[in-house]
């Protein structure tokens, strides 16, 4: 009879022990794993990983699923957190962004050589939101993936595939598009932009098929005043310009409709002139299309392109063309 109470204490002490192994392990600074140092052999290990997001996260709309990709300089380990953990985070609007610098803790899971870290607790998961440096829109091919940036750029074309909705942005003879997702909390209440504004894009440099993009942050799209045009008089346009992006100030010489468009002169000044170009598709859009005349002052942004021998302005949306005056 008295041995019970020996066991009971020894119970006591190794259940203690343990306990106190377990907080040891966490009070104890966990060393940084990089990506390309993970080998089939660490599969279920407990690690940590530090990196920068670079993607949209994927969020199951009940909450049940949360995973996002971190990319360090050693390569990109793909995160997720599943029932509770995941709950816990969107709760905590602890929702990763593109750009945002990432630690995270977990249980790697490898699976045909492809490796993931399984986040056992919001814990697991500290998140930076980083600040944007303010950069040209022609700068962003130079940049690594990740990068938080913000640009300013007109808005040219909104078009929408499944959850993401793409603008494409111009800046001169610089262009790129600012993705947002529309899946992620609060993103199905963005109204489309207006095409032909000027806005501030937010987000983390993004690629696809080669070509950096920008992944735009939760509210990262805002409005951003049009510089003022700096129009070429119309006899400086030459074909060392061909291809580019050329805005000009002239008067109306002439209105030649064909099918499917309109061919505009637009006269300089010492006789000089130059053919704009307007497809339906933009000509139709042009709010006082049915009353331009000869004589009225416009404003032009086109494409310089060359059509049997004879160069051509082409602008691509109504907001190319204004009325000099309004």
């Amino acid at each position: 009879m008295l041995l019970r109470p020996f066991r009971a204490l020894t119970i006591l002490l190794a259940f203690a022990g343990l306990l106190a192994l377990i907080w040891a392990a966490r009070a104890t600074p966990r060393a940084t794993t990089s990506a390309g140092a993970i080998t089939p052999a660490m599969n279920f290990a407990y690690v940590r990983l530090t990196g920068v997001v670079v993607d949209f996260p994927a969020v199951e709309p009940d909450g049940s699923y949360l995973s996002f990709r971190v990319a360090d300089a050693d390569g990109v380990v793909r995160a997720q957190a599943y029932r509770a953990a995941a709950s816990a985070l969107l709760a905590a609007s602890a929702i990763p962004s593109p750009g945002d610098e990432a630690q995270i803790e977990g249980t790697l899971r490898i699976r045909d050589g492809e490796a993931a870290l399984v986040v056992n607790s919001a814990d697991g998961v500290v998140l930076t939101r980083r600040t944007a440096d303010l950069i040209g829109l022609a700068g962003l091919d130079g940049l690594p993936l990740g990068q938080r940036v913000a640009v300013i750029g007109q808005i040219r074309r909104v078009r929408e595939a499944g959850a993401l909705r793409i603008l494409t942005l111009r800046d001169g003879n610089a262009e790129a598009d600012a993705v947002m997702s529309l899946d992620l909390p609060g993103g199905e209440q963005e109204a489309p932009p207006i095409l032909g504004s000027w806005a501030r894009a937010t987000g983390g440099v993004g690629e696809y098929r080669g070509r950096r993009q920008l992944l735009l942050m939760p509210g990262g799209l805002a409005p951003a005043s049009a510089p003022a045009p700096v129009p070429r008089p119309v006899s400086a346009i030459s074909r060392v310009l061909l291809g580019d992006w050329v805005t000009t100030q002239a008067r109306v010489s002439r209105l030649a409709p064909f099918k499917g468009g309109i061919r505009i002169g637009l006269a300089g000044d010492e006789g000089s002139e130059l053919t704009m170009t307007l497809f339906d598709s933009v000509w139709t859009a042009v709010p006082f299309s049915e009353t331009l005349a000869a004589g009225d002052p416009l404003v032009v942004s086109g494409r310089l392109t060359e059509y049997r021998g004879a160069l051509e302005l082409q602008p691509e949306i109504a907001p190319d063309i204004v009325l000099a005056g309004r």
